[in-house]
């Protein structure tokens, strides 16, 4: 029989994930800002515009976006652990 005093424990890795996630969410913020450093350079390099330049960015933002929508999603119906595994 079950003792009713036990606690549920977090698991002992738990304060590692959260030292992970925020690395990486580090480098990636870090990644987004560095479009700034590599705007002209990359325009120079091709002869693009700045507008076409920008392009590749705006893209990658917006489908950012749109998938994360469809992520949020997909870790609501089948839980989050299996989104982080993929």
């Amino acid at each position: 029989m079950p003792n009713g005093n036990t606690l549920d424990r977090d698991p002992p890795y738990g304060w590692l994930m959260v030292f992970v996630v925020f690395i990486l969410s580090a480098l990636s913020f870090g990644a987004l800002g560095a479009i700034s450093v590599f705007l002209k350079p990359l325009a120079a390099e091709f002869g693009w515009g700045r507008a076409e330049t920008s392009l590749g960015y705006t893209a990658i933002a917006f489908s950012s976006a749109l998938f994360g929508i469809l992520w949020g999603y997909v870790a609501d119906r089948w839980g989050s652990r299996w989104f982080g595994v993929a």
